[in-house]
C-alpha cells in the first residue's frame, strides 16, 4: 500500500453501492447522508477498516469461518425488462432507503425516505423489524481484507456503513 493511501483520515460513511471494480480496487458509491445529486463517492478498497453490513460489523484481523461465495455478474449494458412488452398490469420494482426521524407511536415510526425531496412517512414497526440497519450491529466479524472486498461486491441494494481512510486533500 502507497503511503499516500495509508496516511489519509479515518472516515465513515453510509453508503449504497453502485458499481465494484475488482480489478481497479474501488467502488463507486453513493453517500445517502450527502445532498441529493451530490453523493457520487469512490472507496479505494486497500483503505477500507471495517464494513456494517446486514447487522454485522466486519473488521479487518485474522481470517475467520467466513464462507466465500462467487459474485453474481451482471451486465449493466441490457436492460432489465423488454419495452416492446410492457403492458397495463406489469409490476416492478425499486430499492428504497429509509431513515429513522422520530417514534411516532408504539406500532408507527416516522422516516423520511432517500430521494431528492426527503420526503417523510409513517412506516409501520414491523415493516422496519424485516429491514437490516446499514449503521446498527448485533454480532462482529474478523475477516481478511480479501473477504472484506468479497462482501463489499455483493452489497448489491443493502445500505451499508463503511469505514476506510480518506485520502487528505
Amino acid at each position: 500500500m502507497s503511503a499516500s493511501i495509508g496516511e489519509g483520515k479515518e472516515t465513515s460513511m453510509v453508503c449504497h453501492l453502485l458499481n465494484c471494480e475488482q480489478n481497479l480496487g474501488r467502488s463507486l458509491v453513493i453517500d445517502v447522508e450527502a445532498p441529493a445529486g451530490k453523493g457520487f463517492r469512490q472507496v479505494d478498497h486497500r483503505t477500507i477498516q471495517s464494513i456494517i453490513l446486514k447487522n454485522v460489523k466486519y473488521s479487518l484481523g485474522k481470517k475467520s469461518n467466513f464462507k466465500t461465495f462467487e459474485p453474481k455478474k451482471v451486465d449493466s449494458k441490457t436492460a432489465k425488462w423488454n419495452e416492446k412488452k410492457l403492458a397495463v398490469g406489469n409490476w416492478f420494482s425499486e430499492i428504497q432507503f429509509y431513515q429513522f426521524k422520530n417514534d411516532v407511536n408504539w406500532d408507527r415510526f416516522e422516516c423520511a425516505i432517500h430521494n431528492a425531496n426527503k420526503d417523510v412517512y409513517e412506516i409501520p414497526r414491523n415493516q422496519i423489524e424485516d429491514m437490516y440497519s446499514g449503521s446498527q450491529y448485533t454480532s462482529e466479524e474478523k475477516i481478511s481484507r480479501s473477504n472484506m472486498v468479497e462482501l463489499l461486491m455483493n452489497a448489491k441494494e443493502c445500505v451499508f456503513t463503511a469505514t476506510f481512510r480518506k485520502k487528505i486533500a
